[in-house]
């Protein structure tokens, strides 16, 4: 009986569900649901997409592994307001919400219908947890043939770190370039560039990925490390880069290592020239630019980049991609002896507000 499903979450629990929506949904939608996905507590997106929404018709999930974020819970009381207002009982209002969590005792205690609460395991971090029950969404909008595709894409990329040689396995040589660039070269940045509109989301996920991972100066003993860490990460799209800010890539005081990501896709063709073969020359035009230069012109060169190449954006195929950054993530953390699966400094954080905010949490 429902018609639109909106997902509530912040972070690890919602940037991988957006990246996978937006670069799946136009070709592996099968689902004739309407979704949404919001993350800041002030409501003023969430607001607006409910206009067009009947509450009678309307489901929504709210993702939170530890049920301990407060910005969450603005959002899960302004949609519980929202459905009494417009007629929906409180004895009802628990039916059109479901949570996923690793804490189900709180989610009980707040209210949720026991059969509502998918659970993932306690020491699973949120930004590796699109595989579990965090990647409903996807599972809701492709279906169950293609989730289960995604995750064996997934899967191969595991078997492929796993069994496949130094000189051959993906994972590693990503993180070793990138901590040639970042321990022993001392660039402070990484750009990564999409040159496949379905890849927007591609630069947020990683900016999580790997700076809440490996954003650290302390390593696993608790000694402080003598070195650089991880890169900050920025980005977007390839072709308004371009025109944008590639220009201090070419010629600017500092170098920035750049990533490219190019999809092979059929486009219509455009004057004899396909778009994607228009994109693949581009790319490396690109690169070449960045690697020779052109002295004449004040343009040094050697100036780092490598490109993704990616045949078709598949479940099979953006699975696989996914398990190569979590794994190359893994790769860095080892070499740099750091700790990737926790978030002090995010936790200091959310304890510091919850002290500074003790009024308005037991408000809400």
């Amino acid at each position: 009986r429902f018609e639109n499903v909106i997902f509530l979450g912040l972070g690890g629990s919602m940037i991988p569900q957006k990246l996978t929506y937006k670069a799946l949904k136009n070709k592996y939608q099968t689902s004739r649901l309407k979704f949404g996905f919001f993350s800041n507590p002030d409501g003023l997106d969430l607001r607006e997409h409910l206009i067009t929404c009947n509450a009678r018709t309307t489901f929504f999930v709210v993702q939170s592994k530890s049920l301990e974020t407060p910005e969450l819970f603005f959002l899960f009381e302004y949609a519980k307001k929202w459905l009494h207002d417009l007629g929906c009982s409180k004895e009802s209002i628990f039916s059109h919400f479901s949570v996923v969590t690793s804490n189900s005792k709180k989610a009980k205690a707040i209210g949720f219908k026991s059969d509502h609460i998918l659970e993932i395991p306690e020491k699973l971090g949120g930004r590796f947890s699109i595989w579990s029950a965090m990647g409903l969404s996807l599972s809701l909008m492709a279906g169950k043939e293609n989730f289960d595709s995604f995750r064996m894409g997934a899967r191969d990329m595991d078997k492929h770190f796993r069994d496949a040689t130094v000189l051959q396995n993906l994972p590693i040589i990503m993180a070793l370039i990138s901590i040639w660039n970042r321990t022993f070269l001392s660039f402070p940045t990484q750009l990564v560039v999409s040159y496949s509109s379905v890849l927007d989301n591609l630069v947020p996920y990683l900016q999580q990925l790997e700076m809440e991972s490996l954003g650290k100066s302390i390593d696993k003993k608790g000694t402080k490390v003598c070195y650089p860490t991880s890169s900050i990460i920025w980005g977007g799209s390839g072709f308004d880069a371009q025109h944008a800010y590639f220009q201090l890539l070419h010629q600017g005081t500092d170098i920035v290592p750049t990533t490219f990501v190019e999809v092979f896709e059929d486009e219509p063709e455009t004057n004899n020239l396909s778009a994607s073969s228009y994109t693949k020359e581009n790319i490396r035009a690109q690169a070449d630019a960045l690697a020779m230069g052109s002295p004449l012109h004040g343009f040094d060169g050697n100036r780092p980049s490598s490109i993704i190449s990616i045949k078709t954006i598949s479940p099979y195929n953006l699975g696989a991609l996914m398990a190569l950054l979590e794994h190359k993530v893994f790769v860095q953390s080892v070499f740099w002896n750091l700790n990737c699966f926790d978030q002090p400094g995010v936790e200091l954080g959310k304890q510091l507000l919850l002290s500074k905010t003790s009024n308005v949490s037991e408000e809400i």
